[in-house]
């Protein structure tokens, strides 16, 4: 890894690619996707700076080498702008988005043990709608994150908003979120957050196709200490209109300290994310030089 790369916690595009993304909605899903093919084409070809990391994510994970401008990235570029249209038709109330959610019982089996329970997500496939379906589920869920995002593409995306989403507990940038996370897992509670991107602060190694990345230690550390259950959610699109979830248990038992449990559940939730990366490549999305070969 060639240095520490935080993220930054804003969107790409700003207020106007995502005005444009809500107005492509308003014609319909089909319509829509065909659209995007255009809006893709255009994101490959000129802007490349944005295209260049998931160029390299996908060179990592096919073995091979992938160039900005190609089918390959085109690809995920147009996976990517599929998974904003679905994300936003789900808030929005369409029901044409239909989620396999089985997996969601693992969540009300480990809930039932009565310590908590800390569930760990990524940016990769229909993440946005998972949580969606963790809320009307779980009432009382709460997620915490990195909310950076500019306050009127915020005020934009609400606006569009037909479904609840999680109560926002805390943002691990504040010193106080790890108390809160804390006490919401020793009273019981459901918390998600992201782990996938290094937003700053205390962070855990793991390798990741190949490369030592980082994970934000605050939340195993919570977990371990809370002897909260820790699950690892993924949810990915199986075909147009429909997502499938899965579930993985990340396990801190054996864990002696809670730096331990950092390393330990930074490097199982990063084998896990793999695994899953490898059957559904196109579907991660983080464009930012996530492997800091840019640094």
């Amino acid at each position: 890894m060639g240095g520490r790369v935080a993220w930054s916690g804003k969107s790409y595009g700003g207020y106007w690619g995502t005005l444009s993304f809500l107005a492509l909605l308003k014609i319909g899903l089909l319509p829509a996707y065909f659209l995007l093919a255009f809006v893709a084409a255009f994101f490959v070809l000129f802007r490349r700076g944005a295209v260049a990391p998931i160029a390299d994510y996908l060179a990592r994970i096919s073995g091979r080498r992938v160039r900005g401008v190609s089918f390959a990235a085109y690809g995920s570029v147009f996976s990517f702008g599929m998974s904003i249209l679905d994300r936003t038709a789900y808030f929005a109330g369409c029901g044409s988005i239909k989620v396999d959610d089985e997996s969601f019982a693992q969540i009300a089996e480990a809930r039932a043990k009565g310590r908590g329970v800390l569930i760990l997500a990524s940016h990769t496939g229909g993440w946005a709608i998972a949580s969606g379906e963790l809320a009307a589920k779980f009432p009382d869920a709460a997620v915490v994150g990195a909310d950076r995002e500019r306050a009127e593409i915020r005020k934009l995306v609400d606006s569009s908003r037909a479904r609840a989403a999680p109560e926002t507990l805390s943002d691990f940038s504040d010193g106080f979120s790890p108390v809160a996370v804390y006490a919401a897992l020793r009273a019981g509670r459901i918390v998600a957050m992201h782990a996938d991107r290094d937003a700053g602060g205390r962070s855990a190694k793991a390798r990741f196709l190949g490369a030592e990345v980082r994970s934000p230690s605050a939340p195993y550390a919570c977990a371990w200490r809370a002897g909260a259950e820790v699950l690892q959610i993924f949810c990915f699109r199986e075909s147009p209109f429909r997502y499938r979830t899965f579930c993985e248990r990340i396990d801190l038992s054996e864990c002696p300290s809670a730096d331990g449990a950092a390393e330990s559940g930074a490097g199982q939730f990063f084998s896990n994310l793999e695994k899953f990366l490898r059957r559904y490549p196109r579907q991660w999305y983080n464009f930012y030089d996530f492997f800091g070969k840019g640094s």
